[in-house]
């Protein structure tokens, strides 16, 4: 059984573990909903196509993740320089800044046919681990976002 991405961050945040185990438990939680949408992607098209087999579905999963991964590190990497480089009026700013850059990668991803979802949790990956300005504001946003999410 898949670990819930938001549960796991919320334990992990104030856990004693060992951080290589915690960072361990945090990119499972985090590609596994990637790689579930995709296999439901995948049996449906088996199910309906009668010539789809394992060799359309690995496929599938290779094209998908690729994409999904190269989009979603590729714009994280530039949003780290533009949101150094972009002089926001107020640090509230900055947390809009930074769905902007997830919308961007999950857009460019999945209009190439890649996986959105892992492009925007590896886009946030890269912001997440990178000095940006107003790092603490950001924090606290997604953490209070993350909790309106867990609740809905």
């Amino acid at each position: 059984s898949s670990t819930d991405g938001a549960a796991i961050f919320a334990l992990l945040r104030e856990s004693r573990l060992r951080r290589r185990l915690a960072r361990t438990l945090e990119g499972e939680a985090g590609f596994n909903d990637p790689v579930a949408v995709l296999l439901v992607i995948g049996f449906i098209e088996w199910i309906q196509q009668d010539d789809y087999g394992v060799l359309d579905m690995a496929l599938l999963f290779v094209r998908e993740m690729g994409i999904g991964a190269a989009v979603g590190i590729a714009v994280g990497l530039l949003a780290v320089p533009g949101l150094r480089n972009a002089r926001l009026t107020s640090p509230g700013l900055y947390p809009v800044a930074t769905l902007a850059t997830a919308g961007l990668a999950y857009g460019g991803a999945a209009s190439l046919h890649g996986s959105g979802f892992l492009a925007a949790y590896l886009a946030g990956l890269v912001l997440g681990s990178a000095r940006i300005p107003a790092k603490q504001t950001v924090i606290v946003f997604h953490e209070g976002l993350a909790w309106v999410a867990q609740i809905v």
